[in-house]
């Protein structure tokens, strides 16, 4: 009676780890979209403390039980949690290291205060299951004093990753070993085994160190990184800003130029040169149309982004249709609408220039247009079937990386903001872009 009392306390020792191991990762990464999140934490952290449970009942030895529960345990949250490979090892990282350091404690402090060894707490019985409540009382305080500390991203270079999975590896096993030499050694070399435990303790503490360090400059690159990706941004933002400027400047000169060109025009009906006249209006209007194919929905924010991309578009021989349906009132700032539609039109124009197959059509569709309660935004584009996709998000194709995925993120923030949402689909070469935005319309905008 008194073996399966033990194994089942034994049992819940193991379940209780895994409740607090993925109330750790659940408070550090986020969970993966098409999953049932109770679920797959129930069966997860039922399956996990079966497994350790079994895999103790045969004795191995610790290194190879820590080796192959942390792997079961990365494996399982890479198919839980949509989140980068080295954010996941480094929270599996800090969940071992605080088994360990929580180990270490619970073992030495009866022998300390006590003098009970480490030998005696093995046996099982009463001490056995003081020590265990003991240490999972610790573990707790440990795993929620960890989860309370800011949450943010990390990113290391490979190098980087490389030298922290070595090193997390080595001391890790090491800082096992030697603690299992210290419990070996009592009570025959008590001196020695006090050494080593004492060696082990601060082995941990310096490691915690190293880890505190590690996560400091992971957070400090990807803050550069997020930084530098704002800058970008910006580049891109004052670059339409400008665009918008250079369309009012040139809308100036025509409105300079259109009082020469009526004056020419009448100058040459009163003298009834109509062959003339004609000819001097066809070579207008191709002007015109080549460089000043100009949009007026009413919306000088609108009207400049779209009649910029339409130029570059024909400029390189790319086809832009367009149809544009304003509200009287528009959800979004101006500096957000040119931020949106430019990177949309941005992006649209970059992978129609990337296409190079001969014959190959390229176009730039642009509809936005209130329907309902809400403004529908629409832009397909043809592309060269080469899409960019990791953990479900679209990045773009360019060879910098901290560029991946720019464009979109800010498409995709700006409709979040405005309480909108956004679904990117693909075909055959077609890359679409759909947008619903909330709208508080009149009777006039509804279709």
């Amino acid at each position: 009676m008194t073996n399966y009392l033990s194994y089942i306390w034994e049992y819940i020792i193991d379940f209780a780890e895994y409740i607090l191991f993925f109330y750790l990762m659940s408070s550090k990464a986020e969970y993966k979209l098409n999953i049932n999140k109770k679920l797959f934490i129930t069966l997860s952290t039922a399956g996990l403390s079966a497994f350790l449970f079994v895999l103790n009942s045969f004795n191995p030895s610790v290194i190879y039980t820590l080796l192959i529960t942390f792997i079961v345990q990365f494996i399982i949250c890479h198919f839980i949690y949509d989140t980068d490979f080295i954010k996941l090892f480094f929270w599996n990282i800090v969940y071992t290291l605080l088994t360990l350091f929580t180990d270490t404690l619970s073992i030495n402090i009866p022998y300390i205060f006590f003098n009970i060894t480490p030998k005696q707490l093995m046996f099982g019985g009463n001490l056995r299951y003081s020590i265990t409540l003991t240490y999972i009382i610790l573990f707790s305080f440990f795993i929620i004093l960890i989860c309370h500390i800011n949450n943010s991203d990390i990113f290391l270079n490979i190098y980087e990753k490389i030298i922290f999975v070595s090193l997390s590896a080595i001391y890790i096993f090491m800082g096992e070993f030697v603690l299992t030499e210290s419990i070996k050694l009592r009570p025959g070399n008590n001196a020695l085994s006090n050494r080593l435990s004492n060696f082990c303790f601060i082995f941990l503490v310096t490691y915690i160190v190293l880890l505190i360090f590690i996560y400091q400059l992971g957070k400090s690159r990807n803050y550069n990184i997020k930084l530098k990706e704002e800058q970008q941004l910006y580049a891109i933002e004052k670059n339409n800003f400008q665009n918008i400027v250079e369309q009012t400047k040139e809308l100036r000169f025509m409105k300079h130029d259109l009082s020469s060109h009526l004056t020419v025009i009448t100058q040459m009906v009163r003298e009834k040169k109509y062959d003339k006249l004609l000819e001097y209006l066809n070579e207008y209007n191709a002007k015109i149309e080549v460089s000043h194919q100009l949009i007026s929905t009413g919306n000088i924010v609108i009207d400049s982004i779209v009649t910029f991309y339409i130029h570059k578009a024909h400029i390189n021989n790319i086809k832009f249709e367009h149809m544009l349906h304003l509200p009287q009132a528009l959800p979004l700032t101006d500096v957000e609408i040119c931020s949106l539609l430019g990177n949309i039109c941005s992006n649209a124009l970059e992978a129609c220039q990337k296409i190079t197959q001969d014959n190959a059509p390229k176009y730039i569709q642009l509809i936005i247009k209130p329907y309902r309660e809400s403004l529908i935004i629409h832009s397909e584009n043809t592309c060269n079937n080469i899409f960019n996709i990791k953990n479900g998000n679209f990045l773009t194709t360019k060879k910098e990386h901290t560029e991946h995925g720019l464009g979109l993120n800010r498409i995709n923030n700006i409709v979040e903001n405005a309480g909108g949402f956004m679904k990117i689909e693909t075909s055959r070469n077609i890359f679409k872009i759909n947008i619903v935005l909330p709208l508080t319309i009149t009777d006039d905008d509804c279709i």
